[in-house]
């Protein structure tokens, strides 16, 4: 394949697209064997085969008796990129204070592109448990 067809129509790699994709599908379905990664996204098994095993080597992707899961590297990263946000931590002590004295649900979020992402929660002894993960993006 040579450097023209790896390029979609707006210059990204379309390659590192397919990967995504599959990665997203595993968290999406909450594990999936390989058959069903593909048939969901109407891939050749053996391309998803070829992402999933170069994934699994990286330790991104994890193989289980029911199908393949996404991996605990994933949330190393996750922990980097929340941390990196300025004020992080003071932001997280504030969610936790607010959720203690009002016994309610408090949360912090930020834009990225165009959504809000959850950064921070605290849940209070009160709090009706129905907001997204840390991580889980809504529109704003």
């Amino acid at each position: 394949m040579n450097e023209s067809e790896n390029t979609a129509a707006n210059g990204s790699v379309r390659t590192a697209e397919t990967l995504f994709e599959i990665v997203e599908q595993l968290a999406e379905c909450d594990g999936a064997s390989l058959s069903t990664v593909a048939d969901e996204l109407d891939y050749a098994k053996s391309t998803v085969h070829r992402h999933l095993r170069t994934v699994e080597e990286l330790g991104y992707v994890e193989q289980r008796d029911d199908g393949y899961h996404v991996g605990l590297r994933f949330l190393e990263l996750g922990v980097t990129a929340r941390s990196s946000h300025r004020g992080y931590d003071l932001v997280r002590e504030k969610v936790e204070e607010i959720a203690e004295e009002t016994g309610e649900r408090a949360q912090f979020f930020v834009e990225e592109h165009g959504k809000a992402v959850y950064l921070a929660r605290s849940v209070g002894d009160r709090a009706v448990r129905t907001d997204p993960g840390i991580g889980s993006r809504i529109p704003l």
